[in-house]
């Protein structure tokens, strides 16, 4: 599947979790929706503040995103977009933007051998949420995940340092949403195998290649030294060998990040809410948005008729409704399937009934739907630890994410962009060249803007295939060029 730019979405989000970028080397794992366990008593729509992670932990990231990360901590104060919510997070390196500063080393303080383990999804995404979801999925019973880490040192800006939009450099600072105050450094060795024997061991690191040939390993690898980090925790200083990054902390850059609140919320009391909801709380709450992290889903399947069918008014009437969506199902009905299912889901939300909307849904090409659909299964199962729900939810997620097709908008040098419709809805203009995931079929966009001095409106007729990723020049002339994630 065609991968996000240094990025770990976590996309259900999944989530993004498995989760919009210009096109480079994704390393944020597919569209990833984390799946974080949701607050007990939390209302749809709402995170408490405490629930934003700005101190994410690395290990479950890609291994070229940090090496990445790496080298840009040499060139100055590294930016990066950051957003929370009540189930997902995703971060993404905008290697194109530096802030000025630069960064001072110190010995990491405290206790520096620790370690993660995790026998299940939920406990995954509750400890390492970036890259849960992919990490999870090699998780079988009786199998368990754990991380052996060694922090030996943090390079960090000054304590009173503030940024703002003028302090930083590059094509894509309009994105920036914090930048990375402290790295901390060290060695750490991924393992998983038998759980009872995982978890026996006093430490994995230093094992080497195989895990120290222990037959109960199925999976191992290390990055750093352990000899290295010896050496930078007695002497309180740099080693090279022991300088992998295994934890940021972020700062946000003023007027960019609300506090802590996730983009597209806004703080209202103690808690995060969406930001239209805030500005005009008596209208219903809008939609929660997709869970997908890496792409932005653009809706293009207006309203259906599904909409339209009220909830049942007691458990009868559910029970009536979900019959009605499989007996609709099994007659090829899908339109009357994805009625039916809705309607039932108003009354009480049910993750199976939700998988259910998801396969009608898949086989009517709605598939954006369909992923937070199936997304939505996936983050019941996990919070119920319903295993075989797991299982199957998160295949369908999977399923999903590799078929999406998604697009991304490329406006032409020196234009002036007033305007862009996709199917008649706007597309953000400063959101531009992100990646947005749509559904396959025909699609019309439409630009309007000024170059040279000469305004232009045009129209683009578009026919796009699952798996495809479009780049739709914004201008008075260009094609769409499309290609395949498995392309060159």
């Amino acid at each position: 599947m065609l991968r996000l730019p240094w990025k770990l979405t976590v996309l259900g989000g999944m989530l993004l979790m498995l989760a919009g970028c210009p096109e480079r080397r994704d390393h944020s794992s597919k569209n990833e929706d984390l799946g974080l366990p949701p607050v007990p008593g939390q209302k749809p729509g709402v995170c408490t503040v405490k629930r934003s992670r700005t101190e994410p932990d690395l290990m479950g990231w890609d291994k070229h995103a940090r090496v990445r990360l790496s080298q840009l901590r040499a060139q100055g104060v590294i930016a990066v977009r950051y957003t929370a919510t009540c189930n997902s997070i995703e971060l993404e390196l905008l290697e194109h933007c530096i802030a000025n500063g630069r960064y001072e080393y110190a010995e990491y303080p405290g206790s520096s051998a620790e370690k993660i383990i995790a026998e299940n999804a939920g406990e995954l995404s509750a400890k390492l949420p970036l890259g849960s979801l992919a990490l999870g999925g090699s998780l079988k019973q009786g199998s368990a995940l754990r991380i052996d880490y060694v922090l030996a040192g943090t390079q960090f800006i000054r304590a009173d340092a503030e940024y703002t939009a003028k302090d930083l450099s590059g094509p894509e600072c309009k994105r920036a949403t914090h930048v990375v105050s402290s790295i901390h450094v060290g060695g750490f060795a991924f393992t998983r195998g038998a759980s009872r024997d995982i978890q026996a061991s006093a430490t994995f690191f230093g094992m080497g290649a195989g895990g120290g040939q222990h037959q109960a390993i199925e999976e191992h690898f290390e990055e750093g030294d352990p000899q290295a980090c010896l050496k930078a925790r007695a002497d309180g200083k740099y080693v090279s060998g022991c300088s992998v990054p295994l934890r940021l902390s972020l700062l946000p850059i003023a007027g960019r990040a609300d506090g802590e609140c996730p983009i597209g919320t806004r703080r209202q009391g103690d808690a995060c809410v969406d930001a239209k909801e805030a500005e005009a709380p008596t209208k219903p709450p809008a939609p929660p948005p997709e869970k997908a992290g890496a792409s932005v889903p653009l809706d293009t399947s207006g309203a259906h008729k599904s909409d339209a069918l009220p909830p049942p008014t007691d458990t009868q009437g559910m029970i009536e409704r979900m019959n009605q969506a499989l007996k609709a199902d099994q007659e090829g009905r899908l339109e009357d399937c994805v009625r039916y299912d809705r309607s039932a889901l108003k009354f009480d939300e049910n993750a199976r009934t939700r998988l259910h909307l998801a396969s009608c849904e898949t086989r009517l090409g709605r598939l954006v739907d369909a992923l937070k659909d199936a997304q939505a299964a996936l983050q019941a199962g996990m919070t119920a630890r319903d295993t075989a729900l797991m299982k199957v939810a998160r295949q369908r997620v999977m399923e999903l994410l590799d078929r999406i097709p998604h697009v991304t908008f490329e406006p032409a040098p020196g234009a002036e962009i007033t305007s862009v419709t996709f199917d008649e809805r706007p597309v953000p203009l400063d959101s531009l060249m992100k990646k947005f995931s749509v559904d396959p079929g025909k699609h019309q966009v439409i630009m309007e803007g000024r170059l040279e001095q000469r305004r232009f409106r045009r129209v683009l007729q578009l026919e796009i295939e699952e798996r495809d990723f479009t780049k739709i020049p914004v201008g008075p002339d260009g094609q769409p060029v499309t290609g395949r994630p498995d392309s060159p």
